[in-house]
């Protein structure tokens, strides 16, 4: 008791000098101590009354040495130095507790009271934890160096708190990675070592049927199904293990791993049965020691007798029932994989039927609405004519308008050339029809001089013409509009063409002007004609004599042929029909009819506006695949798994560094990065970890 007491105070020391200056002594001393209990609780090496007296002694001084070591460890002040130290006494007590308890016929119950160690340590908030973390931090220490020569295997606390009745307190701790990582290290261990560890990972787990999904999902994360198959290889190789302790333990094996798979497949397919590769079967299938027992089952027989009993000495004897294991393991990862590539194939088979049904569907309606546009225009074509017939050139097409109306102008142009033929006499006025929606302007025009002026009022096309001309003049023609709340004139129109402007200009020609048609909305500018449809003044100045006509350019196809403008005329008030003089020929007049007519079907309809509609159409249809795509790009990412690769249960709120995967919990990020650095390791990619970065969603 008072070397233990001495080797306590020696290694939670504060002083770093103190420490290191008794480092062999205080080794010694461990070793002595351990040994010496060993001796006392090893078979026949002690009397029942010796044992007692000890068990006497350490109850009354060295159980109370438990809350000063829980303390140090959930200080801030102690060093790494001072938390190892702790450890190993921690270490170092519940190990006589589990000497004496295999020695002696002790029930449990004798070391879980109130005094006792495991109640002391339970009490002490975060000690478990801080203990866990003390043995797992790779640190270059005295209490480091004693665990590594005197009890490389530190399984005895976990032991006796899951023993007592705290195994959910040793799984959430973190004792399971602890017993991870101390397995990896029995391949340099003695066959005791090995047989030790065995049975307490034994003890730790528990068996099949006390392990629940919060454990299974823990023991997962912490690499139990490894370390099985990696304890399960070492008791193999290890020829001199008691056989009956091996057995044991492989049967203990299989029965677990088979339980973390199912858990495994459970929780991979738990949200809308998708199929999602199962990580327990992963991890020990791409296991090196896996691969070692099933590669050992597997090696051809050498031809020669002494080649074959060479391999049969260097390869270990696999038990059949974990080859099985193994066995079912990949078949059912094969068929999980099958049923994967299934499903998948499915939706991508369903994605491309919906996509095309929306295409086709897309195509069929743009069909139906050109051909409803086409019977439209058949039938205002008619109305149109009829109009249009008592003001001749007044019907060209205006100017950035719509497709929808290309085969009125045309039918409109067409009745204005047959007009132009029988001109100079006065029309006749043409019958009322209904309003009816016109192109709307994108540009204004107005009429050259001897032009017409339009304008259009109320939705109907009334059109009223003002005669007045001077000396010079030459057949100057206004049309105006009557005002707001006067009395219509029920669509007729009135023209009165100056016969004398006629006469004298008979060497005049005609300007082909912009051709435009009715526009229901009202005109804001001011008319050339004020006063009422019958009150326009006559000009009380001459006209100079109009200027020679450029010769007509065939129009752009994109761009409108802009008209010599009026100097009165509006941005809504636009002439259209040019006042045809006494001597012209009836070829000017045809001439300019046909390019009027032209340069009308050019800009407004024809082959531009059909060319714009499928544009329009190929647009839409673009961005209608867009979203679909965008859509299903949606719903993969909502199919896919949200849980962490390794506990598949937690959500996903650690990006890895330098890979980038964002795959693991925060649970499961803090237990890979507890761990060395060579064995910090991506699930997915296997690239070494170096840093992790919380993401929040």
């Amino acid at each position: 008791v008072g070397v233990f007491r001495a080797v306590v105070r020696i290694l939670t020391c504060e002083d770093q000098a103190t420490r290191d200056e008794f480092a062999n002594c205080i080794q010694h001393a461990t070793a002595f101590v351990r040994q010496h209990i060993h001796c006392v609780t090893g078979t026949g090496s002690g009397s029942e009354a010796e044992r007692a007296a000890y068990l006497a002694a350490i109850r009354e001084d060295i159980y109370p040495l438990v809350d000063t070591l829980a303390a140090t460890l959930t200080s801030s002040a102690a060093d790494k130095g001072m938390r190892g130290g702790a450890a190993v006494c921690l270490e170092c007590i519940f190990g006589f507790c589990c000497d004496f308890k295999s020695a002696t016929e002790i029930d449990v119950e004798y070391f879980r009271d109130a005094d006792g160690p495991v109640q002391r340590l339970m009490r002490a908030p975060n000690a478990l934890q801080a203990y866990v973390a003390a043995v797992k931090s790779p640190t270059n220490t005295l209490a480091s160096t004693i665990t590594s020569t005197t009890s490389p295997i530190t399984l005895a606390l976990p032991e006796m708190l899951a023993a007592s009745g705290h195994r959910d307190a040793v799984y959430s701790s973190g004792c399971i990675s602890m017993a991870s990582d101390i397995v990896k290290r029995l391949d340099k261990q003695s066959v005791e070592e090995v047989a030790y560890c065995a049975a307490a990972l034994q003890k730790i787990v528990g068996s099949d049927t006390d392990l629940t999904d919060m454990g299974a999902k823990i023991a997962v994360r912490d690499g139990l199904p490894v370390a099985l198959c990696d304890v399960a290889l070492a008791c193999i190789k290890n020829g001199q293990l008691d056989q009956q302790e091996a057995d044991d333990f492989i049967d203990f094996a299989v029965r677990t791993l088979r339980v973390l798979v199912s858990y495994g497949d459970r929780v991979s397919s738990k949200r809308g049965g998708v199929f999602r590769p199962n990580v327990v079967t992963r991890a020990v299938l791409q296991h090196d020691s896996v691969k070692t027992m099933r590669a050992a089952d597997q090696q051809p027989k050498g031809r020669r007798k002494a080649n074959r009993q060479q391999q049969q000495q260097q390869q270990p004897t696999v038990p059949q029932k974990l080859l099985d294991l193994f066995d079912d393991i990949e078949e059912a990862a094969n068929e999980r994989a099958d049923a994967l590539a299934e499903q998948v194939t499915a939706e991508l088979a369903e994605d491309d039927t919906q996509d095309g049904g929306k295409h086709a569907k897309t195509s069929k309606g743009a069909k139906k609405s050109k051909g409803k546009r086409g019977g439209k225009g058949d039938n205002s074509t008619k109305t149109t004519g009829t109009k249009t017939g008592a003001a001749p050139s007044s019907s060209a097409a205006a100017i950035g308008t719509s497709d929808e109306h290309s085969e009125q102008q045309q039918q409109q142009q067409q009745d204005t050339e047959d007009h132009h033929l029988h001109l100079p006499g006065p029309p006749s006025p043409s019958p009322s029809s209904p309003p009816r929606p016109s192109c709307s302007y994108s540009s204004s025009s107005a009429s050259a001089a001897g032009g017409t002026s339009v304008s259009v009022g109320g939705g109907r096309g009334q059109q009223q013409g003002a005669g007045g001309g001077g000396d010079d003049g030459g057949g100057f023609i206004t049309v105006g509009r009557k005002k707001r709340g006067g009395k219509g004139t029920g669509g007729h129109t009135q023209q009165q063409h100056t016969n004398t402007a006629d006469k004298r200009d008979d060497n005049s020609r005609v300007f082909p002007s912009s051709s435009s048609s009715e526009s229901t909305r009202p005109s804001s500018s001011h008319s050339s004609v004020s006063g009422g449809p019958h009150n326009a003044p006559a000009l009380p100045f001459p006209l100079p004599p109009r200027p020679a006509v450029p010769p007509p350019q065939p129009p752009n196809r994109h761009t409108p042929t802009p008209a010599p403008s009026s100097s009165r005329g509006g941005s809504d008030e636009q002439g259209l029909a040019p006042s045809a003089a006494g001597g012209s020929s009836s070829s000017t007049l045809e001439r300019a009819g046909e390019l009027e007519g032209r340069s009308g079907q050019d800009r407004c309809g024809g082959e531009v506006s059909e060319l714009d509609v499928l544009r329009k159409q190929l647009e839409a249809m673009r961005l209608e695949k867009e979203a679909i795509e965008r859509e299903n790009k949606r719903l993969e990412e909502e199919r896919e798994s949200t849980e962490c690769d390794i506990c598949m249960a937690s959500k996903k709120s650690i990006v890895l560094i330098p890979c980038r995967h964002f795959c693991l919990c925060g649970g499961c990020a803090a237990a890979l990065m507890s761990k060395p650095v060579a064995q910090r390791l991506c699930p997915r990619c296997r690239q070494a970890i170096t840093a992790t970065r919380h993401v929040y969603l």
